[in-house]
C-alpha cells in the first residue's frame, strides 16, 4: 500500500473494518511502548472508586429485535438477572419477526410482566425501531442494547456513573469482544477465552479499571447509553441517511460532538456481543453507511484513526487482563525465550499449545528498544515493550498478572536482571537448555569465523 500512495490505517479504516478484513501494516498498532506519557500506573490495577450514577435516575432500555432466538433469549434473561437497583423499564421492540417461536417466547416473557414489548406493523430496522424506543422513553436516558448481546451483573449502574461523571456526556460504550474501537483483546475484538463466563471476564474489568473512563470519536451501537440531555439537544438518528441500520450511532455522535458532547468507553464494564445475529452481514449495507457517514463528516476517519494511533485505550486492556489472569484458578506461567525464531520459539509455540486453559502465559522477550511483554495465552493481544532501565515497572507490571512460575528458555539479547526479577516475583523458575549460550556466549562453542577456541 505505501508503494501505491495509500496510507494503510486510512485504508483498513476506509475499507478493511467494514470488510471484516485482518490487519496487516498497522500490525504495529498492537504494540504498546511506555513512556513518559503513558504510565505504568495506567497497566496496574485501578485505584479509584466506583462512579455513582444520580439517585433519582430512570431509564428504558430498548432492545429492538428481528431474529436470532438463541440470542435474544440470552439477552433477555440476563437482562432480567441483572437489572441492579436503577429505576429501569426494558422495552423489546419485535421489528416484524418472522421467528414466530421467538415472537411467543417474548409474548410469554411480556404476560409475566418482566419487559414491556411492542410490535412494529412491519419491518423498520434497526434505526426506525431504535428511534421509536427512544420517544417512548418520554424524560428518560436511554439504553440502546442490541439483541445478541448479554449484560453482567450491575452493568447498568456502572454505564451511568460513567454518563454522569462530567456534564457535557452524551454517550457510553462499555468494551466487548466485537465493538471495533471498544474491543478487547485490540481494538478489533477476538473470540473469548476458553472457559471464561461472561461474569468473570467483567469482574476482572470491574476490578482493574474500576472508574477509569476513555474519551473516543463515537459509541458504538450495540450498546450505548444515551443522556436525555444529549438526546432532547442532537435528535433521533437519521432514519432518511441510513435506511435498516449501520453508521446511525456514527453519525449522532458526530452531531453531538459539534454542539459540545464528549463519548466515553467506560473500561471498568465488559458486555459481549455476538454481532450481526438480528440483521446478518449484509455487507453492501456496511459499505454504503460507511460512505455515508463520510460523507456528512469528512472528518470522521481522521478522528477514528487519531484515537487507535493515540493508543489510550491498550493500557487498560493490559489491566484487564492481568486481573483475569490474577483471578483465575490457573496458575500464570512466565516463559523467558530470545525473538529470533527457530527451534526455540517452536518449543514454546508448542508449550503454550500444550498447556492450552490449565494455565495462562505470558512471554518475556528481549528488544534492541528494551523487553517485550506479549500474552500468549490471547494470541492478538497486544504487547508491551518496556526499557532495560525499567526493570520496577516490570517488576509491577508481572506481579498484576500474578506470576505464579517462571520458565527460561532463553535470555539472549535480554539486558535486564532476570534473576534479580524472579527473586523479587519470590517464585519458582524451570530451565529449559536449547543450544551452549549457557556455557558460552558464541553459542556455537566457536569463535567467528568458525575457529574453535
Amino acid at each position: 500500500m505505501k508503494e501505491a500512495g495509500l496510507d494503510p490505517l486510512r485504508h483498513y479504516l476506509q475499507n478493511g473494518i467494514k470488510e471484516g478484513r485482518k490487519k496487516s501494516e498497522t500490525d504495529q498498532l498492537t504494540s504498546v511502548e511506555t513512556s513518559s506519557s503513558i504510565p505504568i500506573e495506567k497497566y496496574l490495577p485501578s485505584v479509584h472508586a466506583a462512579l455513582r450514577p444520580p439517585v433519582d435516575l430512570s431509564v428504558m432500555v430498548v432492545v429492538p429485535v428481528y431474529k436470532g432466538e438463541e440470542e435474544t433469549q440470552r439477552c433477555v434473561r440476563s437482562l432480567l438477572r441483572n437489572t441492579d437497583d436503577i429505576s429501569a423499564e426494558i422495552l423489546v421492540i419485535n421489528d416484524d419477526s418472522p421467528d414466530t417461536e421467538l415472537v411467543g417466547w417474548l409474548e410469554g416473557v411480556a404476560a409475566e410482566g418482566k419487559i414491556k414489548l411492542i410490535r412494529n406493523e412491519k419491518n423498520l430496522g434497526f434505526v426506525a425501531s431504535a428511534n421509536r424506543g427512544m420517544v417512548l422513553a418520554g424524560l428518560r436516558d436511554v439504553i440502546l442494547l442490541n439483541s445478541d448481546t448479554e449484560v453482567p451483573s450491575g452493568w447498568m449502574k456502572r454505564l451511568a456513573g460513567h454518563a454522569y461523571s462530567a456534564a457535557k456526556i452524551g454517550t457510553v460504550t462499555p468494551f466487548s469482544n466485537n465493538a471495533t474501537i471498544c474491543s478487547w483483546p485490540t481494538h478489533q475484538g477476538g473470540d473469548l477465552p476458553d472457559g471464561r463466563t461472561v461474569d468473570e471476564i467483567d469482574a476482572a474489568f470491574r476490578e482493574g479499571n474500576c472508574g477509569r473512563q476513555v474519551t473516543i470519536p463515537t459509541a458504538v451501537g450495540f450498546c450505548m447509553y444515551i443522556r436525555r440531555a444529549c438526546l432532547d439537544e442532537v435528535g433521533l438518528f437519521d432514519e432518511i441517511s441510513f435506511g435498516r441500520g449501520y453508521g446511525e450511532e456514527n453519525d449522532f455522535c458526530m452531531r453531538a460532538h459539534e454542539v459540545g458532547w464528549r463519548h466515553l468507553l467506560a473500561c471498568d464494564l465488559f458486555v459481549t456481543h455476538v454481532g450481526q445475529a438480528s440483521f446478518g452481514k449484509n455487507g453492501p449495507e456496511l459499505s454504503k453507511a460507511w460512505k455515508t457517514v463520510c460523507h456528512l463528516h469528512p472528518k470522521y476517519p481522521q478522528l477514528v484513526a487519531q484515537h487507535i494511533q493515540a493508543d489510550e485505550v491498550s493500557p487498560y486492556r493490559f489491566a484487564a487482563t492481568a486481573t483475569l489472569f490474577r483471578n483465575a484458578s490457573e496458575p500464570t506461567i512466565l516463559l523467558v525465550s530470545h525473538n529470533w525464531g527457530g527451534e526455540t520459539q517452536r518449543q514454546v509455540n508448542e508449550l503454550v499449545k500444550d498447556l492450552g486453559r490449565s494455565a495462562n502465559v505470558l512471554l518475556l522477550q528481549g528488544e534492541s528498544s528494551g523487553v517485550r511483554v506479549s500474552v500468549p495465552s490471547l494470541p492478538v493481544h497486544p504487547d508491551i515493550i518496556m526499557g532495560d532501565h525499567e526493570a520496577d515497572k516490570l517488576h509491577a507490571l508481572l506481579c498484576s498478572f500474578g506470576v505464579d512460575r517462571v520458565h527460561i528458555h532463553h535470555w539472549i539479547n535480554l539486558k535486564i536482571n532476570l534473576k534479580e526479577i524472579i527473586q523479587k516475583l519470590k517464585v519458582p523458575f524451570d530451565l529449559t537448555l536449547h543450544d551452549n549460550y549457557l556455557i558460552c556466549p558464541q553459542i556455537k562453542l566457536i569463535k567467528q569465523k568458525n575457529k574453535p577456541f
